[in-house]
């Protein structure tokens, strides 16, 4: 690299359930100075990453999403059409696209990754004129993750008790599906369009994608 690349780090301090305090010690650790000028920012409430990176892509060569697929959603879809690249530190529940890209789940590693600055291409979804990056979900699991998204504890067991506990009181919803010249309709417990193979947590929908 020629000169340094400015990376803002955006931090969700409530996302998933590790330390994030441990972050900005471990980001001064292994990004290098040399090559890098970093900064870090908390988000404070929903929808703040969006709005931060939204504000600072111009200021930045990468923002690094610092959370769950929640976080990773609201970076992404706020640099889609700019030249900020998009980095991610899984620090969620489920952690699907980071998963999927295979970014390390352990803090340092994926923060080495990030330090050897490799960038890909990717593709994004919309839906409603709203963009997505993962999986985007019309059935039962859009309804999982609205209810966990206001749940009194995360993590992997939370996330469980609400799938058996919501499982026994859905119905299935009724889908019409056109792709191309091709369309079918029926009762179904879950409509899903993946960009990503799984939701998380090694749950693989689309292992194609």
């Amino acid at each position: 690299m020629d000169q340094k690349k400015r990376i803002l780090f955006i931090i969700n301090p409530i996302s998933g359930i590790g330390r994030k305090n441990i972050i900005p010690g471990l980001i001064g650790q292994y990004i290098p100075e040399t090559s890098f000028d970093t900064h870090i920012r908390y988000t404070e409430y929903r929808n703040h990453a969006y709005e931060i990176a939204k504000e600072e892509n111009g200021n930045y060569d990468c923002i690094v999403a610092v959370g769950g697929d929640g976080s990773v959603n609201e970076v992404g879809s706020a640099l889609i059409g700019t030249n900020c690249a998009m980095g991610i530190i899984p620090c969620g529940s489920g952690n699907g696209l980071a998963r999927h890209l295979k970014i390390p789940l352990k803090t340092e590693d994926a923060i080495q990754r990030i330090a050897r600055y490799e960038l890909q291409l990717m593709d994004t979804g919309l839906v409603n004129e709203l963009p997505f990056l993962g999986t985007c979900g019309f059935g039962f699991d859009a309804h999982i993750a609205h209810k966990f998204d206001s749940y009194h504890k995360r993590g992997f067991i939370s996330y469980i008790r609400l799938v058996i506990r919501e499982q026994r009181k859905y119905s299935p919803r009724n889908f019409k599906i056109r792709i191309g010249d091709t369309s079918t309709e029926g009762d179904y417990i879950m409509c899903i369009v993946a960009n990503s193979s799984e939701f998380g947590n090694g749950f693989v929908v689309s292992p194609s994608s």
